[in-house]
Formats: structure tokens, C-alpha cells, sequence
């Protein structure tokens, strides 16, 4: 089994075997432009993968168990990054649309004066 990566860097494509991470034998490397985990992130990671891999053992008493995640798409509270991101964006959009329309009043106001 292998976790796939696609670099944010240079997007080349990579995969690992789920059991190199778990063991940490394998750090989270693209071999394409070296962009590399942090140690502590690429810790994080294999704890998190080796405590899933646990509990879906402890699961498959009973039930079987597939998953597929991936980052673009997680649910709540795990996505707040993006939107934050997206707060922020339209933050920017909203100052700009501020600006137009003070301007747009005070041209109303020059036409106004003028009429007079």
C-alpha cells in the first residue's frame, strides 16, 4: 500500500509505502525538486498514519474499512486554512469595491453641485 504526494512546489507526482512512513525509515521528500517535510511534520504524519492503520486493524473485527483522503477535499475543521484564505481574498475584494464607491459619491456629489 503507498500514500501518494504531489509537490505544491514543482507538482511532479511521488508515492511512498504506507509502511516506510509508519516506520519513519522514509521521509517525505519530492525527488523531483527536494522540497522536503519538516521533521516534526513528517513525525506528525507517520504517528497519524500508524494510529489509523491501529484503529482500522482494531475495526476489521467487524467491519472492512476503505478510505480515500485527499487534502483538497477535507471536511471541517480540518479545511479552515482554506478558508481563511478565502476570507482574506475577499476582504481585498470588498476594500477595492469600498474605494469605487467613494468615488462614485463623490462624483455623484461634484454633479450634483454643478446642476445647481
Amino acid at each position: 500500500m503507498t500514500v501518494d504526494f504531489s509537490c505544491e512546489k514543482c507538482e511532479a507526482s511521488f508515492e511512498i509505502d504506507l509502511g516506510d512512513l509508519i516506520e519513519g525509515s522514509e521521509h517525505i521528500k519530492c525527488p523531483n525538486c527536494s522540497t522536503k517535510a519538516t521533521g516534526s511534520m513528517g513525525e506528525d504524519f507517520s504517528n497519524a498514519l500508524g494510529e489509523l492503520c491501529k484503529q482500522m486493524a482494531a475495526m476489521r473485527k467487524k467491519f472492512g474499512v476503505s478510505l480515500a483522503l485527499e487534502s483538497d477535499d477535507l471536511p471541517p475543521p480540518y479545511d479552515l486554512e482554506e478558508e481563511e484564505e478565502e476570507g482574506e481574498e475577499k476582504g481585498e475584494d470588498e476594500d477595492l469595491l469600498d474605494e469605487v464607491d467613494e468615488d462614485e459619491d463623490e462624483e455623484l456629489e461634484d454633479d450634483e453641485e454643478e446642476s445647481y
